[in-house]
């Protein structure tokens, strides 16, 4: 079964860092073999306890179930 995993982080370089972990992570524990396409966005989401906008990275990825 074709399904979709979404990721959002900062653009600073510790938040790339810390997206890698997390998605190689992701990737690790659920045995993830067969990722079928990625795709990015980037945009402004409201952050912080200030609801002030932060550049932010989108991370879709589609990915084939393991059996």
């Amino acid at each position: 079964m074709l399904t979709v995993k979404h990721f959002v982080c900062g653009t600073t370089r510790s938040a790339l860092i810390y997206l890698d972990n997390e998605i190689n992570g992701w990737i690790k524990e659920e045995k993830i073999t067969d990722v079928k396409e990625i795709r990015e966005c980037f945009g402004q989401a409201p952050t912080g306890m200030s609801g002030s906008s932060e550049n932010v990275l989108f991370l879709s990825v589609w990915y084939q179930v393991p059996d």
